[in-house]
């Protein structure tokens, strides 16, 4: 059942005998304020825009998010700061409104670079921009705007509804511009825009299968319709180490595009409307075939030292790279959205006997993931989440939630002490890895999740101790 339904919070509520209080939705709080102002645009100091995109330049979020190609960069710099008149033409305001997504999302990305406080102010610059562009037709520039909006949203701010919004926009951008299909593809030889076009399609195809096991929601992008062959020399770079070399530049993408595939697989089998008509030997069925594919791709992306172990047999200075603790999310993620589809089955809804084993096991198998996913916060410093705060964040709330749930449902497994002790760590790391520059606009949005954290861990104790009186009454 929903974990915020009105029958899971009666649930919750039977289960620890106390009224809940979880803090209020995350999607309610105060959002930027994205009304289109028609003010003169003043660009940035061009001094700051050059020294911002030699940090972007020399650092490793360049290639893990391939947003910006140097040579097509350099001509739309170009075109913001050239002179025009009024009417402005749409090629140079797409080229300002580009600038004004770079300099938001560089904010998140080096909070103590110049003028990094004007992050907002930057984002509802090329907000305004792009709400005017979008009964235009498709370029380049929007649709690295959009694609900059949204991961500023997520890495500053988890605004989910302007997210949602911004994914339709930049799924209608790389349709219009053919970045579904594979350049390679083409009869002519493939230009710089067009490869560049299918890095962003990989990107935008990424955000959107995310949000789409977040929200339930249809996805923007349909793989029917689109070429999903990998990009050239794709296995190859993923496999250099990181920080990569300052020479290099094949994009390396920060979310291994095979795993966004499967999660393609993940949503239309096991949450989408059809798959709810499956028996329960179809839906155990389609687990266990993607847990295999899961399986697999771990098997091909965390070679070696990246193998993903048990986190309490790690030590505290073994704290993986960006990349490889990235891709163990994805993976404990990934297993525990997979398993928990089993509470789908009629068998665990009625509490049937005859298939209850299968459904069982999966169950466990998804607790032991998340159980995991929220230890590996113990092997990040908290540092290492600035500027990915929200994304990591939905990572661990939602496995917080499994944690929960299955404390709940066995107070009295000898796992429950030390699972509550986990979801207080959760709580802790939450405002600590949020980091002490967050935004005006964000900061309630983090005391929000904070305070559901902690909310989880206070009623897994009363769930323990109304157990504990239970049993002592008998």
């Amino acid at each position: 059942m929903p974990f915020f339904s009105p029958g899971g919070r009666e649930w919750v509520q039977a289960r620890t005998g106390t009224d809940i209080v979880f803090p209020g939705s995350l999607s309610k709080m105060p959002r930027l304020n994205y009304l289109v102002d028609k003010s003169p645009i003043t660009m940035p100091d061009r001094a700051v825009l050059d020294n911002r995109l030699t940090m972007f330049k020399s650092s490793m979020f360049r290639q893990l998010f391939p947003l910006l190609e140097a040579e097509i960069f350099r001509t739309t710099i170009y075109m913001a700061y050239s002179q025009s008149h009024s009417p402005m033409p749409l090629n140079i305001m797409s080229a300002k409104m580009s600038v004004f997504a770079f300099m938001a999302y560089t904010s998140s990305l080096f909070p103590g670079a110049k003028e990094a406080e004007n992050g907002d102010f930057y984002a509802l610059e090329a907000q305004r921009l792009l709400s005017d562009l979008v009964h235009h037709p498709a370029t380049i520039d929007g649709l690295q705007t959009a694609l900059l909006l949204i991961l500023y949203r997520q890495s500053t701010f988890g605004d989910l509804p302007s997210v949602d919004a911004l994914i339709s926009t930049a799924s209608r951008f790389v349709y219009s511009l053919g970045g579904h299909i594979s350049p390679g593809s083409l009869h002519n030889p493939p230009s710089r825009h067009e490869w560049h076009c299918r890095n962003l399609f990989w990107i935008c195809h990424n955000i959107d299968r995310k949000l789409c096991l977040r929200t339930g929601r249809p996805p923007c992008i349909n793989d029917s319709c689109c070429d999903l062959s990998l990009p050239e020399h794709y296995i190859d770079s993923i496999k250099r180490e990181l920080p990569p070399s300052p020479g290099y530049s094949e994009p390396i993408f920060l979310i291994d595009i095979r795993l966004s595939l499967i999660e393609s697989h993940i949503f239309v089998e096991l949450y989408a409307p059809p798959a709810r008509g499956k028996s329960d030997a179809e839906l155990l069925r389609t687990i266990r075939n993607l847990d295999t594919m899961v399986e697999e791709w771990k098997v091909l992306a965390l070679k070696d030292d990246r193998e993903t172990l048990p986190f309490e047999q790690k030590q505290a200075h073994d704290s993986p790279d960006l990349q490889t603790a990235v891709l163990n999310m994805q993976y404990l993620y990934s297993v525990a959205t997979i398993h928990q589809a089993t509470t789908g089955c009629r068998a665990w809804i009625e509490d049937q006997g005859c298939t209850m084993e299968g459904v069982n096991s999966s169950l466990l198998i998804s607790v032991e993931a998340s159980r995991q996913l929220l230890r590996l916060i113990n092997t990040l410093p908290a540092s290492s989440l600035e500027g990915g705060f929200w994304f990591s964040l939905f990572f661990f709330l939602s496995a917080g939630v499994v944690l929960f749930c299955n404390i709940l449902n066995s107070p009295d497994s000898p796992n429950t002490q030390g699972d509550i002790l986990i979801l207080d760590a959760l709580a802790a790391h939450i405002q600590e890895g949020s980091g002490r520059r967050a935004s005006p606009q964000a900061q309630p949005k983090i005391d929000n999740a904070g305070q559901f954290a902690a909310e989880l861990g206070k009623l897994a104790r009363c769930a323990v101790r109304k157990a504990q009186m239970y049993r002592q009454s008998y």
